[in-house]
């Protein structure tokens, strides 16, 4: 009977741990007189993620999972012991009120002396239009050719810029020199149209507005390897933050790291709309989630 039972604990323990990859990325953030730092563990296997990143100074946890087999992201919010669902139908309601924020500011610019109005006209003129609408930054990726070793690791560096304006440089090492990396190209791969998806049900003017704006995901699949150490660009071309890989290891992790904590409760999507806006810590760092292009 033992025997039986311990057979059976070790199928059952193989059915919910799969081969996957835990990294660990350190990410040094500028915006405040003294550098903040923040170290972000991210466990990655099939297609789900899971984001955990805690502020070295306070140890403040954010939480973020994707799940790629019900196209939904979760960000947990461990002090209220609660979490939000991010998926198309929570991308249609935050439509929905955006559209009435748009609607009513419309009613409050139409009540605007014409000497406030042609201020506002002259502050707004210059962004990029599309049909005579705010236009969605057109995001490229290039290789500059230049290789070096950066922690350990033979790499190649790339620059990301939003509309020719540099927003990243990012060194970018092979699949093959990471074990068990090549597995994150079809993770990646699977968050990249998970953010197309959402972006999608936004109009081109609100796309800026919306959770994950900035696909990085997309950007790192265009580089064709993983990312080591990244460096994000204010637009004045000031430094905003450096990351760096300070890990990569190969292991098996249980399932029940891509669940909902238990215990903690579902919050309503529109209640959480400005936390979902993309800007918290746990989607930022190496991959570049949370900035503003």
């Amino acid at each position: 009977m033992r025997v039986l039972f311990v057979a059976a604990w070790l199928v059952l323990a193989a059915q919910s741990a799969q081969a996957g990859l835990e990294f660990v990325i350190e990410t040094r953030s500028f915006e405040f007189t003294t550098p903040r730092i923040e170290r972000s563990t991210i466990l990655a296997e099939g297609i789900s993620l899971k984001m955990e990143s805690k502020d070295a100074q306070t140890g403040a946890p954010d939480t973020m999972i994707y799940r790629g087999d019900t196209r939904q992201m979760m960000v947990v919010d461990h002090q209220q012991r609660s979490y939000m669902i991010i998926d198309k139908q929570f991308a249609d309601q935050m439509v929905g009120q955006l559209q009435q924020m748009a609607g009513q500011m419309k009613g409050l610019l139409d009540s605007v002396p014409p000497e406030q109005r042609a201020l506002i006209d002259q502050m707004t003129k210059n962004q990029p239009q599309q049909n005579g609408q705010l236009a969605r930054p057109q995001v490229g990726v290039r290789s500059t050719g230049q290789q070096a070793q950066v922690y350990g690791y033979p790499c190649q560096l790339f620059v990301v810029t939003s509309d020719r304006r540099k927003v990243r440089d990012v060194w970018v090492t092979n699949w093959n020199n990471i074990k068990g990396s090549r597995n994150l190209e079809t993770t990646f791969s699977s968050m990249s149209d998970f953010t197309s998806e959402l972006l999608s049900a936004f109009p081109v003017q609100a796309q800026n507005q919306a959770p994950m704006h900035d696909n990085a995901f997309a950007t790192i699949s265009k580089m064709g390897g993983f990312p080591v150490a990244s460096r994000e660009y204010r637009p004045d071309g000031s430094i905003e933050s450096e990351s760096a890989l300070r890990s990569a290891t190969y292991r098996q992790i249980s399932q029940q790291e891509f669940q909902q904590p238990a215990g903690y409760q579902q919050d309503s999507p529109l209640g959480g709309l400005s936390s979902g806006m993309g800007g918290g810590t746990a989607s930022g760092g190496m991959f570049g989630q949370g900035r503003r292009q």
